[in-house]
């Protein structure tokens, strides 16, 4: 055989290597097989009635645009960090200063009760002083009643 025939017969043999790669690079292999529906499965999908109730794309787009204001409504509705840390240092004010009136009522409170025990102590004494007065007074009358009675038999 010429060079030129066996020229033509190599080129030939490396086309067909070239179309026998090309054919096995889209042909499946026995894993791809295996991994493919069975008639079990086949059977098993969905009809065309079943697919007749799911939601179109013209639905989803609906239910998308409605989850999307309601999302948008929520997030203008909601409070941000901002506003939870200005909440938050107004309800810290507010305690501080509740706390302080609170501990000033507590202060009035007591001086208050220290100024009524004190009022008590010194009406007790004022009653003590009174009471022993009068028990002077009561002893006074009954010594000039004696002494009356006397004077009136003397006579």
């Amino acid at each position: 055989m010429s060079d030129q025939a066996i020229d033509a017969v190599m080129n030939y043999l490396a086309e067909l290597t070239q179309e026998i790669k090309s054919i096995k690079a889209v042909m499946a292999t026995k894993e791809d097989l295996a991994a493919m529906a069975t008639k079990a499965d086949i059977a098993n999908m969905a009809t065309k009635d079943d697919l007749a109730g799911m939601a179109t794309k013209a639905d989803i787009a609906a239910i998308r645009a409605e989850l999307a204001n309601e999302t948008a409504s929520l997030r203008a509705n909601m409070a941000t960090k901002a506003d939870i840390s200005e909440l938050r240092q107004a309800v810290a004010r507010i305690e501080v200063e509740h706390g302080q009136k609170i501990g000033a009522l507590f202060d009035a409170f007591e001086l208050r009760g220290d100024e009524i025990r004190q009022l008590r102590e010194h009406m007790d004494a004022r009653f003590d002083a009174l009471a022993a007065d009068i028990s002077l007074l009561v002893k006074k009358s009954f010594q000039h009643d004696n002494e009356i009675r006397d004077l009136r038999r003397a006579k």
